[in-house]
């Protein structure tokens, strides 16, 4: 079994559970001692609970930095726990793990909105960069090139002989649209995705869009109405269909899409194939579906 791990999960999230906040509360009105807070809930339980809620007070914040060791040991206990799972599940496990490069080729693609846009690039673990390079230098984890790391998880995936067997180790939903093994080790979840469920998954995004990436998709339509407009699909070419028929309504008989094809001075049908191309997972240029 071949564990294809998200490097850029690993890094996040280990990386921001070695660092914290405190809060620290200032109450005139309160004559004993105040306690400082690890979460903000748990100072304003504090202030409910000693019927200060309705009282005038300032709180500042400090940012509270374990030492490097804490972020690099939270890697290397997600790893061994990983490999351990995986390893009890599906015996000998090979870690391939991948980190995104500094280029993206969906920055290219993306007119209607930056891709990404909506997340600040200053908002990264104070050890991002150690993390980064223990990942490479103990793990030896590979940086992408003009991809993703999902993109290449996606990729190597897809495109593994049925010899070869493999698992995507990640918590990223996006995902979901690659058919084969996947473990969330967040959740603790093993689950398997067919074919038919990938396309399925990737389809509801294109109709969606994707929020935390910055991808509109067709605006008002959620998940459940996602699923509504896909109901009937059995086939591929049935997906086509669906997602096209959406589109077109939207972008050309409601005054809302039209304003928007206006504004973007696109057609329906480009709108539609740059939401494609970037929801879909793999390298440049890769729209083949899941066959």
């Amino acid at each position: 079994m071949k564990a294809l791990i998200d490097g850029d999960i690993i890094l996040y999230r280990c990386g921001f559970a070695a660092q914290g906040k405190i809060y620290n509360l200032s109450l005139p009105s309160h004559l004993g001692e105040i306690p400082k807070f690890k979460y903000k809930k748990d100072m304003m339980d504090w202030l409910k609970q000693n019927g200060e809620e309705k009282s005038e007070y300032e709180v500042t914040v400090d940012t509270v930095i374990e030492p490097v060791e804490n972020a690099l040991n939270n890697v290397k206990t997600v790893l061994t726990e990983v490999k351990k799972f995986l390893s009890n599940r599906f015996g000998d496990v090979d870690m391939e793990i991948f980190l995104s490069g500094k280029t993206n080729f969906r920055d290219d693609i993306a007119t209607i909105k930056i891709y990404k846009g909506n997340r600040d690039p200053l908002h990264k673990p104070h050890w991002y960069d150690e993390i980064r390079e223990y990942l490479k230098n103990v793990w030896d984890a590979q940086e992408t090139e003009n991809l993703e790391a999902d993109d290449v998880l996606a990729d190597i995936q897809h495109d593994a002989p049925e010899s070869e067997s493999s698992c995507i180790v990640s918590t990223d939903k996006d995902l979901d649209q690659i058919a084969g093994w996947h473990y969330n080790w967040v959740k603790d979840q093993l689950y398997e995705v067919s074919v038919e469920q990938g396309i399925h998954s990737k389809y509801v995004q294109i109709l969606t869009g994707d929020s935390t990436d910055n991808i509109e998709g067709i605006p008002g339509v959620g998940p459940v109405s996602a699923e509504k407009c896909l109901e009937w699909c059995d086939s591929l070419d049935d997906y086509e269909q669906a997602v096209s028929q959406e589109y077109e309504h939207f972008f050309t008989q409601t005054k809302k899409g039209i304003e928007k094809c206006n504004e973007y001075c696109m057609t329906w049908d480009e709108i539609l194939e740059e939401t494609r191309r970037l929801i879909t997972l793999g390298a440049i240029g890769n729209e083949s579906e899941q066959e």
